[in-house]
C-alpha cells in the first residue's frame, strides 16, 4: 500500500520553474547591457553637469579631452563616455 511521494511532482515542477526563471533573468541581463550601449542618447551640458555633479565650466574646459558632439554651437555628451572619462581620472 505504499504510494508515490505526493511532493515529488511539486518539487519537479518547482525545479522547472526555477530553470525558466534563470533563463529569463539571463535574457533580461543580456538585453539590458545591449540596450544601454545602443540606445544611449546624448545629453546637454546642463544635464551632464547635473547627472555627474560637476560644473558646466568644467565640462567646457575639458571638452577636448572628453568625447562629445557639437551641433549648432552646443556640446552634447554621451553619459557612458563622460563616465569613462571620470573613471579614468579616479585615483
Amino acid at each position: 500500500m505504499f504510494t508515490e511521494n505526493p511532493f515529488a511532482a511539486i518539487w519537479q515542477r518547482l525545479d522547472q520553474i526555477e530553470a525558466r526563471q534563470n533563463e529569463t533573468l539571463q535574457l533580461l541581463r543580456s538585453n539590458s547591457t545591449n540596450s544601454a550601449t545602443t540606445d544611449e542618447t546624448p545629453v546637454t551640458t546642463d544635464e551632464a553637469a547635473r547627472q555627474f555633479g560637476i560644473a558646466k565650466q568644467t565640462l567646457y574646459q575639458n571638452a577636448k579631452k572628453i568625447k562629445h558632439i557639437k551641433r549648432f554651437g552646443r556640446l552634447y555628451f554621451y553619459p557612458s563616455d563622460l563616465r569613462d572619462y571620470l573613471d579614468a581620472g579616479a585615483r
